[in-house]
């Protein structure tokens, strides 16, 4: 995080690292990237205006990318809307490199689970919605 948002942040990132419930291995389950996607939420409303910030939304969109590819089909709509809508925020960020990961994020054929689909590929073939 201090590569990315600068040393100041040392002491905050090195809190929200010692509660983070990480995952060694997700299994392929839903359950281990969504656990660590609302950590990273619950540690913003605990902290308003987190020097964090722009780093954990990217951490939380990864986490909900990933989340999409290993939920089913009745979950994947709104795991697609979250990722969306976070992905955006990181996308207008006005950390350069911030905007630079959440491009190469969206642009990854799947960051977890190789073959089961890209946010919006789904709907598309079923015919609505949009391109992003």
């Amino acid at each position: 995080m201090a590569a990315i948002l600068g040393p100041e942040v040392r002491a905050e990132a090195a809190a929200f690292v010692a509660e983070l419930p990480l995952a060694a291995e997700w299994e392929g389950a839903v359950e281990g990237p969504l656990r660590e996607a609302n950590h990273a939420d619950g540690w913003l409303k605990r902290n308003p205006g987190s020097s964090l910030a722009p780093f954990l939304l990217l951490f939380k969109a990864h986490r909900l990318r990933a989340a999409y590819e290993a939920g089913g089909t009745e979950i994947r709509p709104l795991l697609e809307e979250a990722y969306r809508e976070t992905l955006r925020v990181s996308e207008t960020s006005p950390n350069p490199l911030i905007r630079c990961l959440a491009e190469d994020l969206e642009a990854q054929p799947f960051v977890y689970l190789p073959g089961r689909g890209r946010p919006g590929e789904v709907i598309r073939k079923r015919g609505y919605g949009h391109d992003p």
